[in-house]
């Protein structure tokens, strides 16, 4: 694990998301500037857009940051509320969740992804028609804060690891969120 102190720069009508802590936005001209620390992560990733805007919520003294682009906040409560019970699970059963802000992204990314404080969700998930398999993607994803982030394994070599505890969490979540009838199904 490494200590990140970044300093990333974009135009001003850009919002930058990222793991770590985002210290500070400063605005110069047509320039805006994010200071951001990182504590004890592995490694460092940010993603930006002109379109996102951003819903915040708590779960203990956690922050759960939703960015979601401005043309689909249809779903942004649902994401949110998913994001919050991820970590109210896996915190009762793997350990209290240590980066203190938690990210969940709508991206152009396939899938889902993972990096410490930040997961990133493609934008084609978040449709209300798609409500099962974006819980899906958000508690897998989530469970990676613990099978990839902070239980480091070699992501490459060893990719079968994390992704197997990940998707196991998955069941853990569905038995304590829906019942177990359903997580035996699942």
């Amino acid at each position: 694990t490494n200590n990140y102190n970044v300093t990333i720069t974009v135009p001003k009508d850009i919002i930058v998301a990222s793991s770590g802590n985002i210290l500070s936005e400063k605005i110069r001209g047509k320039k805006k500037t994010y200071s951001i620390e990182g504590k004890l992560i592995r490694d460092f990733a940010w993603v930006a857009s002109p379109n996102f805007t951003i819903k915040e919520s708590h779960i203990g003294d956690t922050v759960i940051k939703l960015y979601a682009m401005a043309d689909k906040p249809d779903i942004a409560d649902y994401v949110l509320q998913v994001g919050k019970d991820s970590i109210d699970i896996f915190n009762k059963i793997f350990g209290k969740y240590p980066y203190g802000i938690y990210s969940i992204v709508m991206t152009e990314f396939p899938t889902g992804m993972e990096y410490p404080g930040i997961v990133f969700i493609n934008k084609e998930y978040y449709n209300i028609h798609f409500k099962d398999p974006l819980e899906k993607v958000i508690v897998h994803e989530t469970a990676h804060q613990w099978w990839y982030s902070v239980v480091g394994n070699d992501q490459i070599d060893e990719a079968w690891l994390d992704e197997s505890l990940a998707t196991y969490s998955e069941v853990t979540y569905i038995n304590n969120k829906h019942g177990e009838e359903e997580g035996e199904n699942y």
